[in-house]
C-alpha cells in the first residue's frame, strides 16, 4: 500500500530509486512483523479501510481508472492546519473553518460561485449543505474527509511535505523517511478504524440512514419529550428556589419530575438521545 502511494510522488522518479523504496519497505514490514507477532501494524479493520480509500481516490463512479492528487492536497491541508497552529486560541474547529473557506475560495465552478448555497457567512459557522460539499471534496481527493482532520492535528511525514530533495538519497536517509512515512500511514488507518467504531460516530451514521426513518423518527419523539421533561424541571427548580411554589404544592407528577431533575436523571436521559462529535482519537504507536 505504501509502494502505492510512492509511485505518485516526485522523489520516486527514477527506476533505481523506486526499486530502493520497495525493497526498503517490504525489509521494514518483514521487520515488524518478526516483532510483532500478535499484533501487527495494519489488521483486518485498516487493510479494508485502506482498499476503500483507494478505491474512492484510484477509481470513478463508473470503475475506470483515474487521476487523484492525493500528496498535493496532504501538503495543502498540512499548511491550512501549520497556518492556524500559529494563531491563538487555535483548535481543530477553526483550523477546519480555514480549510473549508480555502476551499470555497478555489475549488467552486463558476456556476457555483453565483449560487448563495456556496457563499461562507462571515463570523458563522457552515452551514449542512456547505459541510458536505467539503467533506465531498476531500473525500474525492483524499478517499476519506476525516483524513483531513488527522493532517490538521498531526502534520504530515517528511517525505509528504515539500520541497522534494534533488539531489540522490542516502539509503540511510531514505529508510528514515520512509519508515516515517510507514508509520504515519499505519497510524492514519488505526485512527480512522477507531473513529468509525466510535459510538457517536455509528449513531451519527443511522441517522443519516434513509432505511432507518421510522427508527429517526422514534428517536426524535423521545428527544423532544426527553427536552420538555429537562424544561419543566429546570422551571419547577427556578420556582422553589425563588420560592414562588413550595415543594408541598406541587402535583405528585411535578414533584417525580422535580425530584428527578435534582437528581440528575433528566439531563441524563437528554445527554443520551443528543449526538455529540465523536472524539478524536489519538495517534497511536505501532
Amino acid at each position: 500500500m505504501i509502494i502505492l502511494l510512492l509511485k505518485y510522488m516526485p522523489v520516486c522518479c527514477s527506476p533505481r530509486l523506486d526499486a530502493d523504496c520497495e525493497d526498503i519497505v517490504f525489509d521494514k514490514i518483514a521487520e515488524w512483523s518478526k516483532k510483532h507477532t500478535e499484533t501487527t501494524c495494519y489488521g483486518n479493520s485498516e487493510l479494508l479501510l485502506h482498499k476503500k480509500m483507494w478505491d474512492v481516490l484510484n477509481r470513478d463512479k463508473q470503475g475506470l481508472r483515474k487521476e487523484h492528487s492525493f500528496v498535493d492536497w496532504c501538503r495543502r491541508i498540512a499548511r491550512i492546519g501549520a497556518e492556524g497552529a500559529a494563531t491563538e486560541h487555535a483548535n481543530n474547529d477553526n483550523r477546519f473553518q480555514k480549510l473549508a473557506k480555502d476551499i470555497f475560495a478555489h475549488d467552486l465552478t463558476a456556476e457555483q460561485k453565483k449560487d448563495p448555497i456556496y457563499c461562507l457567512r462571515e463570523g458563522k459557522s457552515i452551514t449542512t449543505k456547505q459541510r458536505s460539499f467539503v467533506n465531498s471534496i476531500l473525500r474525492k481527493n483524499l478517499g476519506d474527509a476525516r483524513v483531513a482532520i488527522y493532517i490538521l492535528e498531526h502534520g504530515i511525514p517528511t517525505l509528504l511535505d515539500p520541497p522534494v530533495p534533488r539531489r540522490p538519497l542516502e539509503r540511510a536517509h531514505l529508510q528514515d523517511i520512509l519508515e516515517e512515512l510507514m508509520i504515519w500511514y499505519a497510524s492514519l488507518l488505526q485512527w480512522l478504524t477507531k473513529h468509525q467504531k466510535d459510538p457517536k460516530t455509528i449513531m451519527a451514521q443511522k441517522l443519516s440512514d434513509l432505511d432507518q426513518k421510522q427508527w429517526q423518527t422514534e428517536r426524535r419523539r423521545r428527544k423532544y419529550e426527553a427536552q420538555e421533561q429537562l424544561r419543566e424541571g429546570a422551571h419547577l427548580a427556578e420556582l422553589r428556589d425563588s420560592n414562588r411554589k413550595r415543594y408541598h404544592d406541587m402535583s405528585a407528577t411535578e414533584q417525580r419530575v422535580l425530584e428527578d431533575f435534582d437528581r440528575g436523571k433528566l439531563r441524563k436521559l437528554h445527554d443520551e438521545v443528543r449526538v455529540r462529535k465523536p472524539e478524536h482519537c489519538g495517534r497511536n504507536s505501532l
